[in-house]
């Protein structure tokens, strides 16, 4: 009987062994899937900002105008730019509003015709290239200056360029977003000042601040960048 005993106890002990191993095997298991090079392909998208105020071009990470800018970031040829693109990781988009186009109405980069090479690059790496409609940021600029100049006596179409602008997130309108603050009309039905209250959306989209329609807080900010 004391055998028999002793038998038992030992297939219990067995079993209980091959049941922790069992569990301990398959929590291995689990930790290497969760743990595999595959699992950790970094697959977030990522915003950056081709910036090419007045000509200069920089790209930076996030999708909002920097008032300065390090010299990291800067990109001083068409070669240079590419090697800052291939840096990023797959699936980043790129915002970009075209200062200007080149003799074949597509956006200018450091010199006519590399528009088409750009996009081709960017795709072969899997990077999205977000570029503003066929209406430059300067002539958006031009329209939103004359309007200023001459009183604008058409509200919504002031408000309509403001949009545009707002949309490509030019940096290079940010002083006549600023003035824009002044205009304090305000739509049918509603207390609130609508082109102000459009450029101050703008404003905050291109910049990443929040000052609301106040004039003064935003040149300060233009000015010394806080």
């Amino acid at each position: 009987m004391r055998h028999f005993v002793l038998a038992l106890v030992a297939i219990a002990a067995t079993v209980t062994s091959a049941v922790v191993i069992q569990r301990a095997t398959a929590g291995f298991q689990a930790a290497r899937i969760q743990t595999s090079p595959r699992a950790d392909l970094r697959t977030a998208r990522e915003d950056y900002l081709l910036d090419n105020g007045g000509g200069d071009f920089a790209l930076y990470p996030g999708a909002g105008y920097r008032g300065l800018i390090e010299s990291k970031y800067e990109a001083r040829s068409f070669e240079d730019l590419k090697s800052k693109v291939s840096r990023l990781p797959k699936g980043a988009r790129i915002w970009w509003s075209p200062y200007n186009l080149d003799a074949f109405g597509k956006p200018f980069l450091f010199k006519q015709g590399q528009f088409d090479e750009f996009m081709t690059f960017c795709v072969g790496r899997s990077i999205e290239l977000k570029v503003g409609d066929a209406e430059t940021t300067k002539s958006l600029l031009l329209r939103l200056q004359n309007s200023m100049k001459e009183g604008c006596s058409d509200a919504g179409e002031k408000v309509e360029t403001i949009k545009k602008l707002s949309q490509r997130r030019a940096k290079e309108g940010v002083s006549a977003l600023i003035e824009c603050l002044a205009d304090r009309r305000k739509c049918l039905g509603r207390d609130d000042p609508w082109v102000a209250r459009s450029a101050a959306t703008a404003l905050e989209g291109i910049s990443g601040k929040h000052f609301d329609i106040d004039q003064e807080r935003w040149r300060r900010w233009h000015a010394t960048g806080r």
